[in-house]
């Protein structure tokens, strides 16, 4: 069978069998994006493919090396023999000059094997200066993601593999990771690669966002020192006990550059008590007051993280939500909002639409 219009293929959390991409590759002659994420529990999987008459071999010997022009891919939950995956993402890189956007990450359960570190902490390095020697030209990555356990390399490295003036969006997801030699090592929390000589305004004049998965002291430290590049610059994270990044939005004998005014920006109100943060009583009402006078009007987009305990569903009038809906008419540029909690039971779906009317209406 051929597909010969297909340009996209996403395969998510299910064993692939190196046959599927023979077939795609020669079925699908126009494959512009390529999307894998192979199981969290891959080794498990593979224990009960016997079952189904397979052979593990089967789902291990995947070849991406055929593929190019590609002008997106993804791999996570890179597993198995972590050597054979560099040649095959060296390959495509270099048949596809129109590559914008990479995106790669290791497997937890890979993490488990007791391999020397480095193996990790210099994967991406290593991948760069292998690039490079295949005389490939430096690609215009657009977006680049650093999954689980892919750490970026050195600036001198980077520059072999990608132009990152280039670069608009750039996403760290590779925190929370043990050192695999020394099972009693601590969390490596603060791992993340992100610092101004690598992904600073200096070379990346082009970066709109900036994706965390943990706000710690070396986003706030990069951060702190962008100065008037952020007004181009979006803020994610995904840590939702962090007060940090409406510090930005203050003078700080520190941070010279502070207050910074984000082009769109994500943080995180406590429940009316204001016992959330970063050890002491930050309330929501103060980090939104930071929030507008910090505001130039420059911020476009706010996401903002909200608690909802159960008084504060029954009494929506003391809650952060509130104070949100009174701050909202004085972000004068704003454009976009997105409210998000968590643990919200079915019973408080009509207090939520109150809250959204109202929030609307504001």
């Amino acid at each position: 069978m051929r597909m010969p219009q297909l340009e996209g293929f996403i395969w998510s959390s299910a064993l692939l069998a190196a046959e599927t991409l023979r077939v795609l590759y020669h079925a699908c002659p126009r494959i512009k994006v390529l999307h894998i994420k192979f199981p969290d529990n891959m080794e498990q999987a593979l224990s009960r493919i016997h079952l189904f008459g397979r052979t593990p071999e089967t789902f291990r010997l995947q070849d991406l090396a055929p593929f190019g022009d590609l002008e997106e891919i993804s791999l996570e939950n890179i597993i198995d023999t972590v050597a054979k995956w560099p040649a095959q993402i060296i390959e495509v890189l270099k048949k596809s000059p129109m590559l914008r956007k990479l995106r790669l990450s290791m497997s937890r359960e890979l993490l488990r094997i007791p391999l020397r570190f480095t193996v990790f902490r210099e994967f991406f390095d290593d991948l760069c200066t292998s690039y490079q020697q295949t005389g490939a030209a430096p690609l215009h990555l657009r977006s680049l993601s650093f999954g689980t356990a892919i750490f970026p390399p050195k600036p001198s490295h980077l520059d072999m593999l990608t132009d990152v003036s280039f670069l608009e969006h750039v996403s760290f997801w590779n925190t929370n990771v043990r050192d695999p030699t020394d099972p009693g090592s601590p969390i490596l929390l603060h791992i993340t690669g992100l610092r101004g000589d690598n992904f600073g305004p200096a070379r990346c004049p082009n970066l709109r966002r900036l994706m965390v998965e943990r706000y710690d002291p070396t986003i706030h430290t990069f951060l702190a020192n962008v100065g008037t590049h952020s007004g181009q610059l979006g803020v994610w994270y995904n840590d939702q006990h962090s007060a940090k990044p409406t510090a930005l939005l203050r003078p700080s004998l520190r941070y010279p550059a502070l207050p910074l005014h984000f082009r769109v920006l994500e943080i995180s109100l406590p429940n009316f008590l204001g016992r959330m943060g970063d050890g002491g009583p930050y309330t929501a009402e103060q980090r939104l007051g930071d929030l507008i006078s910090g505001d130039k009007g420059t911020l476009k987009g706010l996401k903002v993280r909200v608690a909802l305990n159960k008084m504060a569903m029954t009494d929506p009038a003391t809650s952060s939500l509130q104070l949100l809906k009174k701050a909202l008419p004085k972000l004068v540029g704003l454009t976009q909002i997105a409210v998000v909690s968590r643990h919200l039971e079915v019973t408080n779906a009509n207090v939520l639409v109150r809250v959204a009317y109202e929030l609307a209406c504001s």
